[in-house]
């Protein structure tokens, strides 16, 4: 091996392990289903599911629990099962510790995944937990 190569290598490695410590706070839980006849926790905006209302026929409710510093993003994928797709997605009102955002598709109602970034809005060093969920027809 010459040395432009082992040089690149060495770098490529510390770039590599220096953008995993930027995130060494993020958490992201495993997806968490609830079925009917469980209730919707949360409202979900331009679907008619509001929070408390029972889900029926296919619907589910897929959420993740996503815990952050302030000051870091980590990006994480929400699928519906099989034969379902996404209808909308929200959060608890008043959890404003974590700012979630759409990655892609934008366009994802009727789609079977979609990719969400969290932000931890809160003081630098300080912890924020919240939960994304999607409602899937």
């Amino acid at each position: 091996m010459t040395a432009t190569r082992i040089l690149v290598v060495s770098t490529t490695a510390l770039a590599l392990l220096g953008a995993g410590a930027t995130n060494a706070g993020a958490a992201v839980g495993p997806q968490e289903t609830l079925r009917p006849p469980e209730k919707a926790p949360v409202t979900f905006a331009g679907t008619g599911k509001k929070r408390g209302e029972a889900l029926r026929g296919r619907e589910r409710v897929i959420s993740r629990e996503v815990t952050l510093v302030g000051g870091e993003s980590v990006e994480f994928w929400i699928r519906c099962p099989r034969r379902i797709t996404h209808a909308g997605l929200g959060v608890r009102e008043g959890e404003r510790g974590i700012e979630f955002e759409v990655v892609r598709p934008l366009d994802y109602p009727g789609k079977h995944r979609v990719r969400v970034r969290g932000t931890g809005r809160v003081a630098e060093g300080r912890e924020a937990t919240a939960k994304m969920f999607a409602l899937c027809r």
